[in-house]
Formats: structure tokens, sequence, C-alpha cells
């Protein structure tokens, strides 16, 4: 998990001006993260990730944070179909809010 915010390659704040023209389609296709071979973790998804992934602890910069695998290789993810499709039973919440990312300042 070496880029910062993994899928999100370009931040920008939500404006009513100008971003009026959009609108959010609720979809389950999850190409964009077809080469994320981890994904960060709350505390709160433990419980339900755990019946799907392997749980980690990564680390970066002298901070821990828990993280599930998805893949074994640089760029890998076994948990998304040749359709997008997520395979399995439980989607990490990092994944569902996309493309919606909370950051300190962009």
């Amino acid at each position: 998990m070496s880029k910062q915010l993994l899928i999100y390659d370009r931040v920008v704040p939500i404006s009513s001006e100008a971003h009026k023209e959009y609108s959010v389609k609720v979809t389950q296709n999850y190409t964009f993260a077809n080469s994320l071979n981890s994904c960060p973790l709350l505390a709160a998804e433990f419980i339900s990730a755990s019946q799907d992934y392997a749980i980690v602890f990564a680390g970066n910069d002298g901070s821990v944070f828990p993280a599930i695998l998805l893949g074994f290789q640089d760029g890998e993810n076994l948990f998304v179909g040749d359709e997008g499709a997520w395979k399995g039973s439980y989607i990490p919440a990092f994944l569902r809010r996309y493309p919606f990312v909370f950051a300190e300042d962009v």
C-alpha cells in the first residue's frame, strides 16, 4: 500500500457549484480495485471481514494499521471477477465508499 490513498489519483473537495451536473450511481462494479492487493480495514469490520480475508497489520512511516490481503502479488486482487463483481461475501468500507474519501486537506 505504497500509494497514500491507494485507488484515488486526484482528490478534490465536493462543491455544489463545480459538481452541480454530477450525480452518484450505485454500482456493483469493482474494477477500480483490480490492482489493489490489500485494503485498509476499520476495527468495526474485523468480525465480518475475517470470514473472507486474512487480516494483517501493515505499517509505514512509523504507524501501524489493520488491512486485509486481497492478493499475493503486487497488483493482484483475487476478489474482483472478470466483469468487476466482488467475489467475497463482505465488501470492505474502504471500497464501498468509492469514489468518496475523507481527507484532511487536498
